[in-house]
């Protein structure tokens, strides 16, 4: 699960497993695999770490912090 700020300035928490794509239009739109889509403030490059980050902790049991000394 990562965390992601919609364009009215509220988060929320999407399961990174859900997300099929990441368009930029020019406004970064999340797709999920039930074809919903969100639109958010983070940029690609953001969710991208953020999912990097979550699935370091899931596969390496690793905390956040310790996830980035891997790299």
């Amino acid at each position: 699960m990562i965390e992601v700020s919609k364009l009215n300035g509220e988060t929320c928490i999407v399961n990174a497993d859900a997300i099929d794509l990441i368009e930029i239009i020019p406004d970064t739109v999340l797709v999920l695999a039930s074809g919903k889509k969100i639109l958010v403030l983070d940029s690609p490059e953001e969710i991208v770490e953020r999912i990097v980050a979550y699935k370091q902790k899931i596969f390496l049991g690793l905390p956040g912090t310790a996830a980035r000394a891997v790299e």
